[in-house]
């Protein structure tokens, strides 16, 4: 099934309510029952299912949303960021963990405010996410894969 943003929404929309009413109108704590999933008739979770053949338009979409989400003023510019993360007193140990992030582009952004901030900066996302990466425009962001649906 190809689904554009668009008609994405309207789908999980549209199956929402009877979506919540199989489920008991519980709030979904499980990954592996949720709207998406029933909307699409699919066993795929939403980023395993945007990133098979033929979904391109709405992957697409998703990283347009993340790219889009970063243009207002961010976290780190509204906060006393020296503050609060002080002064590590190892420049090796991890400074800062921006998980299923997609791109980066907010740690990317982190760093380009706080440059002189010691320590590491990593990004981790899906695999799929971190392997269509080009490592070269993280610098010095360290990439890795983490399914963060698990510990």
């Amino acid at each position: 099934m190809v689904v554009n943003c668009h008609d994405g929404l309207k789908l999980v929309n549209s199956k929402l309510p009877e979506f919540l009413k199989k489920t008991g109108y519980k709030n979904p704590t499980d990954k592996d029952v949720s709207a998406f999933k029933y909307a699409a008739n699919t066993n795929l979770h939403y980023f395993e299912w945007i990133f098979q053949p033929g979904n391109e338009t709405q992957a697409e979409a998703f990283h347009n949303h993340m790219k889009f989400k970063t243009t207002a003023r961010k976290w780190y510019e509204t906060v006393p960021v020296d503050e609060i993360f002080g002064t590590p007193s190892d420049a090796s140990a991890v400074l800062l963990v921006d998980v299923g992030e997609n791109t980066g582009h907010d740690i990317l952004g982190f760093h380009r405010a706080h440059p002189n901030l010691p320590g590491q900066l990593i990004l981790q996302d899906l695999p799929t996410t971190i392997q269509s990466l080009d490592a070269a425009k993280l610098e010095p962001i360290e990439a890795g894969a983490h399914d963060f649906f698990t510990p």
